[in-house]
């Protein structure tokens, strides 16, 4: 049995972000089996989202798991080069991602905010992105 599927876009039937998502009030599976060797791109852009969405020492079980944002991404002086070895560390460790491609980090000094642009390489061999994603605090730019 895969993962379910986490709310992107709102809609009427899903309007908080991040939620279980619903269709036609069923909830809705992420890829297919994961021990199926075929194409899982939906699974493993969801277990992407979600090793993102964990800040490290948020989990009272193992406080290592997780990215540093607060510690690491959030610290004044990070260079946007060291950001993108810290995502590409994180998403490296997540199942089904076989390789992580093309990882860019963009800031603005105006808005005081970041985003990161990545691709991976499931172990099927599909590519799945690009996906951007928002970070999740205020940079500092340097």
């Amino acid at each position: 049995m895969g993962d379910l599927k986490l709310v992107v876009s709102i809609n009427a039937e899903n309007p908080i972000p991040h939620d279980l998502e619903l269709i036609a009030g069923q909830l809705q599976w992420a890829g297919l089996d994961q021990y199926d060797a075929g194409d899982q791109g939906d699974m493993i852009a969801q277990r992407v989202r979600c090793r993102l969405a964990l800040i490290k020492g948020e989990w009272y079980l193992d406080q290592r798991v997780g990215v540093p944002w607060r510690q690491a991404m959030a610290a004044k002086g990070t260079s946007r080069a060291r950001m993108a070895r810290i995502i590409r560390a994180a998403l490296a460790g997540v199942p089904g991602v076989s390789r992580v491609k093309d990882v860019t980090v963009t800031t603005s000094a105006i808005t005081r905010t970041a985003a990161i642009s990545f691709a991976v390489e499931g172990d099927a061999g599909r590519v799945i992105g690009p996906i951007t994603v928002d970070v999740p605090f205020v940079v500092a730019e340097t």
